[in-house]
């Protein structure tokens, strides 16, 4: 099966975004947690990029924003787009060691920042010399610009500079990437402008839908198919900072909603809550999970509880991210699905890159006009990152899968190292390195362990010092007082060696398996 080719306007993402501003402004933008107009949301738009660019905000310059997901994040996502400045998202969960390393790696000088985290950001200026504005959301602090006032105090008509969309960037998400240590993920406006119409298409959303977006708009997922492509269509959207399940469930009767995107953990949730059959379902047209493979029993439950297909999708930061998801006529609830419009997709040998025929395993390449520019500031692991097959560059997705005879993909493994938690890309690398800084730890390693709610969790195993008394307890705690929540260690196994080559990488495969076969 394949999609038909579709057309993507060569313009910047936020101009895609405002075609339809004059027929739909008095149109409701977002109706939850406040009722906001597209009219009113594109003037606060134009106010804050205004006032960034008086301030010194031009273009190609990184702009930090560290916001739950809301109308703030929206507004603020879109100014610094407008102004052309690059928007780099940061978790909410997020800590200041990694905060301290975004701003540090981007040269950032600007950040747009909740006050709740408005202390975390205060505590690396000193070690972030590149920081000239902090913007902050809510209670301003006397040293920091209020989010409010430059939103909503009329300014002069705001002006766009040119932009080239094949080339200059619009947003850095950053993840972890097939190995290593996180990177930016370098997306153009053309790279945006192309997965919202192909999302919107393969999706079948339109005006008339109400959204609930509930994946964090500060991932890629959340930001892309979430909060833009219900922009793009003119969809009324319905905003929750976080996932409860009981939430979840009455804003959907409550708002009319006719779909949502989630991720596994929210899907084993709802079809555990016992209360799930007693909400009204009949608004919603589909419940799509993204960012991780979901279990076909735990999809085909929902959808017997609620009587709301399940429509599977996949894709990658590196892909912005939609790469493949379910045709409507036929669906497989155990496959990704078929590649979206305009993307292509092939099975190689991981070693030679040769193609493999039709149902054989091996590592999942793509291309498309989604597939970003490269890392920032990483040539070299931007290089690693596309392999070329008859002369045109692909990208390597790290994913061990199959394709069958009417191109539907199966998704079974990954070649790369990161670990899926709860759809967060986490890297083990990462978490290792800070293991290191542990007075007690001799040697460490870190791995993704299946689990059926979270689909992987870190897990650490642990060579102590000579002579020393460390607990799993210890370990744990010394992560959860430096990283994201998402990144804590959720077990740890205290060894006497780390598996180890020659030249010393871990054997992360062997360790991998060892608890594959604990499960058996």
């Amino acid at each position: 099966m394949k999609r038909p080719p579709l057309s993507y306007p060569e313009v910047s993402l936020t101009e895609f975004l405002r075609r339809n501003l004059s027929r739909l402004s008095e149109k409701n933008a977002i109706i939850y947690p406040a009722v906001i107009t597209y009219g009113d949301f594109w003037a606060r738009v134009d106010n804050l990029a205004t006032s960034l660019a008086k301030m010194g905000v031009n273009k190609g310059d990184r702009v930090c924003l560290l916001e739950w997901s809301s109308p703030e994040f929206q507004v603020a996502f879109c100014s610094v787009v407008q102004a052309g400045a690059i928007l780099v998202p940061v978790s909410p969960m997020s800590k200041e060691m990694e905060i301290e390393f975004i701003i540090k790696d981007t040269s950032a000088e600007t950040v747009i920042v909740r006050d709740e985290f408005y202390p975390r950001i205060k505590n690396v200026l000193a070690s972030a010399p590149s920081l000239k504005r902090i913007v902050v959301i809510g209670k301003n602090p006397p040293a920091a610009l209020s989010f409010e006032r430059l939103t909503l105090e009329q300014r002069a008509n705001s002006t766009s500079p040119p932009i080239d969309a094949k080339q200059d960037l619009c947003v850095i998400p950053y993840t972890s990437g097939t190995t290593g240590s996180p990177k930016g993920v370098m997306l153009t406006h053309y790279n945006a402008v192309c997965n919202v119409i192909q999302s919107a298409s393969a999706f079948q959303v339109r005006e008339s839908d109400v959204a609930l977006n509930v994946t964090p708009f500060c991932h890629i997922f959340g930001m892309t198919v979430g909060m833009l492509m219900s922009m793009s269509i003119g969809a009324e959207q319905v905003i929750m900072k976080e996932f409860h399940r009981k939430d979840f469930c009455q804003l959907i009767g409550k708002y009319g909603v006719t779909y949502s995107f989630l991720v596994p953990p929210m899907f084993i949730a709802l079809v555990n809550y016992p209360d799930l059959v007693n909400y009204d379902w009949s608004s919603l047209r589909f419940a799509a999970n993204g960012a991780a493979p979901i279990s076909p029993d735990v999809a085909r439950k929902f959808q017997e509880l609620t009587g709301v297909t399940v429509y599977h999708q996949w894709g990658l930061t590196e892909a912005s991210p939609v790469v493949a998801a379910n045709p409507w006529e036929k669906i497989k609830i155990e496959s990704q699905g078929i590649p979206l419009s305009d993307t292509e997709h092939k099975v190689i040998d991981p070693q030679t890159f040769h193609e493999l025929p039709v149902g054989e395993v091996g590592e999942l390449v793509v291309k498309g006009p989604q597939v970003m520019k490269g890392y920032w500031k990483r040539p070299d692991e931007t290089e690693a990152a596309f392999v070329t097959i008859d002369g045109e560059k692909w990208l390597r997705t790290g994913d061990i899968a199959r394709i069958d005879e009417e191109g539907f993909e199966y998704i079974s493994d990954r070649l790369k190292e990161a670990i899926k938690y709860k759809g967060f890309s986490v890297s083990p690398n990462e978490i290792e390195k800070l293991l290191f800084t542990h007075p007690d730890v001799a040697d460490c390693a870190v791995v993704g362990k299946p689990d059926s709610y979270a689909g992987e969790i870190p897990k650490a195993f642990i060579v102590p010092k000579s002579g020393v008394s460390v607990t799993s307890e210890d370990i744990v705690d010394f992560v959860k007082s430096r990283i994201a929540e998402y990144k804590w260690i959720r077990e740890v196994e205290f060894v006497g060696d780390i598996p180890r080559t020659p030249s010393g990488k871990i054997l992360r495969k062997a360790l991998i398996e060892k608890e594959r076969a604990l499960r058996k």
